[in-house]
């Protein structure tokens, strides 16, 4: 991990002993690069930042091929478990005993289809409710009030472009 306080100290020394550098950014970045280490700095943080980013997608690749293996096992296990159902149904056996494991065929729990939605009692629906905040948000910016909410300052971030 860097230390970077000696890095901010010798910045903040700089801008105290030279506080005409506040007026002109060009200016103050060029004295900053040479009278302190924070460009060396940066280019250290931006080297972590490109390797956290690399080992990132390397691992989202790989995360990738795993699912990919996951659902063809996830496959293989449900074709062989039909498999096996043909089999014992063939025979006539809701009962198999192996050394491996013991095989049985069950009768599943009803569950309810819906044939005709328009057809189900008000009772029997259920409805959600939630605020719908593009539009809160737009009321929000035209000027309008809307007890209960507020737009937020959302805090400044780094932007790295590296193309």
């Amino acid at each position: 991990m860097l230390d970077i306080s000696d890095t901010r100290a010798a910045i903040q020394h700089l801008l105290s002993l030279h506080p005409e550098l506040a007026d002109d950014e060009d200016w103050r970045r060029d004295m900053i690069e040479a009278e302190t280490d924070a460009f060396k700095v940066l280019g250290l943080i931006m080297e972590q930042i490109l390797e956290a980013r690399m080992i990132k997608a390397a691992l989202d690749e790989r995360a990738k091929q795993l699912d990919m293996r996951s659902l063809r096992y996830e496959a293989r296990e449900d074709f062989m478990r039909k498999l096996a159902m043909r089999i014992m149904e063939t025979a006539g056996l809701r009962k198999m005993v192996l050394p491996e494991a013991t095989l049985s065929i069950r009768s599943t729990p009803q569950a309810v289809r819906i044939l005709n939605p328009n057809m189900i009692p008000h009772e029997f629906w259920r409805v959600k409710t939630e605020p719908n905040v593009t539009a809160i948000k737009a009321a929000l910016k035209a000027g309008q009030h809307v007890p209960g909410a507020a737009l937020s300052n959302q805090s400044d971030v780094l932007a790295v472009l590296t193309r």
